[in-house]
């Protein structure tokens, strides 16, 4: 019978085992830079709207470049696995992506779609507008469970999302009014929600499809493959939003102010960081630092200080997610798919 010390040791040998993203410091530390970098964002990407006039495309192009040297510093966590043996995960990922373009094509053409919109949007919408109206890719994104993954869910769910709507609507209402200044100020409000929409509905599809494609091939503990994964998918979304930029996309690049620069880098750090939640917490950690992220927002910004109904349209958002949350998605027992 082994002795209480060497218990206690064997448990701590354990736990040094655990690698640091896995620990509660280190999930805690995702979902914490998870809210600050979804808040900081839309404020920043907003602000620099307003004040600079660039290529949403170029800067599209530039986000996924940017998750190179990030994804090498992320390999370099884990240290459980020897260093050659990391490069060359990391360098399988680009040279057998011609092999995974089939696969991956798909979900590399809604995100890629999804930047472009991203920066657009801004440019006609209020961070705090922004952030709510996106929310939509819940409602979507449940649909896509259900058809895609076979997952079932509850009434609770199912009665979440009219209350997910209707704060999208007082929203969107309140945005509009404080818009009717001129028709065209208006209109860019109405075809910023548009292209929160299309992007919450291409955001929906693309992450359920890249979940099916993730965890039907997942190799359990095999945190840089996975991190090579996500890799693959940012050059595969780079050669998506290449057509969409202009022949000169390098100069107009090199001309880029260092605010533009940093909402690159925050959009680069945000995709890493949405799949690192979703893969060492999960998808509702991530929807509830979305829902966080909002109030920040609201709270940092001035829209939601303009009148009850922009403060209730946030309100019921926020109400609707936590609500989806309350008893994740079930999972029929024909699928085969994991949940």
């Amino acid at each position: 019978m082994p002795s209480p010390a060497s218990a206690l040791h064997a448990a701590s040998a354990a736990e040094e085992k655990v690698p640091f993203p896995q620990t509660t410091l280190g999930i805690g530390l995702i979902i914490t830079a998870l809210v600050l970098q979804s808040a900081g964002v839309s404020l920043l990407a907003r602000r620099v709207a307003l004040r600079h006039s660039y290529d949403g495309a170029v800067a599209g192009l530039m986000q996924e470049a940017v998750k190179v040297p990030l994804g090498f510093a992320c390999l370099a966590f884990y240290r459980d696995v020897p260093l050659k043996q990391r490069l060359q995960r990391f360098g399988r990922a680009y040279t057998d992506a011609p092999r995974h373009v089939p696969r991956l094509a798909i979900p590399a053409g809604c995100f890629a779609a999804q930047n472009v919109l991203f920066y657009y949007a801004h440019a006609r919408l209020p961070a705090t507008v922004y952030l709510s109206l996106s929310q939509s890719k819940t409602l979507f994104t449940a649909l896509f469970s259900v058809a895609l993954l076979n997952r079932r869910l509850s009434r609770t769910q199912w009665a979440s999302q009219p209350l997910l709507m209707a704060g999208c609507v007082l929203v969107l209402m309140q945005s509009m009014a404080g818009s009717t200044i001129s028709s065209a100020g208006s209109a860019a409000v109405v075809a910023g929600a548009a292209a929160c929409l299309v992007s919450g509905l291409l955001s929906g599809f693309a992450n359920v499809f890249f979940e099916k494609i993730l965890k039907k091939r997942a190799i359990p503990g095999d945190d840089a493959g996975f991190w090579a994964r996500q890799l693959q998918l940012s050059l595969v979304t780079f050669l998506f939003v290449l057509p969409l930029a202009p022949g000169d996309w390098i100069a107009k690049a090199s001309t880029f102010p260092r605010a533009v620069w940093a909402v690159v880098f925050l959009k680069a750090v945000g995709g890493l960081l949405i799949g690192a939640t979703i893969k060492y917490a999960s998808a509702i950690s991530k929807n509830f630092a979305s829902a966080v992220a909002i109030v920040l927002t609201a709270a940092i910004s001035r829209e939601a200080r303009l009148s009850a109904t922009f403060r209730g349209g946030i309100l019921s958002v926020v109400a609707s997610m936590v609500m989806f949350q309350a008893s994740p998605p079930k999972q029929s027992p024909e699928s085969s798919a994991p949940s």
